[in-house]
């Protein structure tokens, strides 16, 4: 018999000096990296504890074997969390169970390209209606155009489907595709979309790479509990 804990969930972080931040403002949320690094203990991983999450064979006792992964999960998610310089906040969600492991789970963190999710869902959902259609063509206008991570930025003259755009916003986190989407579903939608689904802290207040905005303090945000 295998007892094992099957995970969802996210992990935000906020670095404590600016200047560690990746020059990709948009870019995947990562760990400081003094501890995302780490090597020195085997059975740790980024996000999770790797014995926690990893399936254990067992002939009895299913139940007090769950217990004690999620009592080690616990404990691996507040050790990698208290090792950042920064500030940090996750939810965790053991699908089998119920079971939540949480750390400022509600409250709003910028969220690089985990505000990703929600332009997702929007387009999905504008798809089942048939607001859009997932193999529309759509041009990249040179607004759209942004640095950061992506493919779109150095193709000179791209006509992809709306899917495509999605996919490339998904696997490769590409902020320009991602840009394209926000234009064609509308920011208050997308908005409007995610707080009727209960994640009353997701704000999608700008583009990506929108520097001067950021600066303006529009910095897009959510909370762990929001994106899970």
């Amino acid at each position: 018999m295998i007892t094992q804990l099957v995970l969802a969930g996210v992990m935000l972080v906020s670095a404590t000096n600016a200047s560690e931040r990746r020059d990709d403002l948009d870019g995947a949320v990562g760990l400081d990296r003094r501890s995302s690094e780490r090597r020195d203990d085997p059975d740790v991983a980024v996000g999770l504890g790797r014995r926690s999450s990893a399936p254990q064979d067992v002939t009895d006792g299913s139940g007090e074997k769950h217990a004690e992964l999620a009592r080690r999960l616990a404990r691996d998610l507040e050790r990698l969390a208290d090792a950042v310089d920064g500030s940090v906040a996750y939810l965790v969600v053991d699908l089998t169970t119920g079971e939540r492991f949480a750390r400022r789970a509600d409250e709003p963190f910028p969220t690089a390209s985990a505000i990703k999710i929600g332009i997702l869902y929007e387009l999905l959902a504008q798809a089942d209606t048939g607001r859009v259609s997932l193999d529309q063509p759509q041009p990249v206008p040179t607004a759209s155009r942004v640095g950061g991570a992506g493919i779109l930025q150095r193709l000179t003259s791209p006509m992809l489907s709306l899917r495509d755009h999605a996919l490339l916003m998904i696997l490769l986190s590409d902020n320009t595709a991602t840009n394209v989407l926000i234009d064609t579903l509308g920011r208050e939608a997308i908005n409007t979309r995610m707080q009727a689904l209960g994640a009353s802290g997701y704000r999608l207040r700008r583009r990506m790479m929108d520097a001067e905005a950021a600066a303006r303090g529009d910095e897009n945000v959510a909370s762990a509990q929001d994106l899970v």
